[in-house]
């Protein structure tokens, strides 16, 4: 399935890639504080530091992510112009239902 979708994906693998890391860095971010909260009320200190160090590195991490994937969209395109050029894909950027890309460009 990895491989098919490396080859049929509507964007560039590496934007891809920087997407699912920025998602994943964002949902982290969002959750230090109830760990934080938990190291309080359970009155450790050193928990309480790691948690906000974690937070911070994170939050670095996600404008680092944001800048070069904006880097990338303006630059390469993502990828999506193969896409936007495609006379198969319907209205809203998809491709037809149940159709790959082998049979799109038949």
């Amino acid at each position: 399935m990895d491989e098919k979708l490396r080859a049929e994906g509507p964007v560039s693998n590496v934007v891809h890639d920087l997407l699912q890391t920025l998602n994943e860095k964002i949902d982290a971010a969002a959750r230090y504080g109830l760990y934080v909260e938990d190291a309080e009320a359970e009155s450790c200190a050193a928990c309480v530091e790691i948690f906000r160090q974690c937070e911070r590195h994170d939050r670095n991490d996600v404008a680092r992510l944001l800048s070069h994937l904006r880097e990338h969209l303006s630059t390469v395109g993502a990828g999506v112009d193969a896409w936007a050029d495609d006379p198969t894909v319907d209205e809203e950027g998809a491709p037809p239902r149940g159709q790959t890309s082998a049979e799109r460009a038949a």
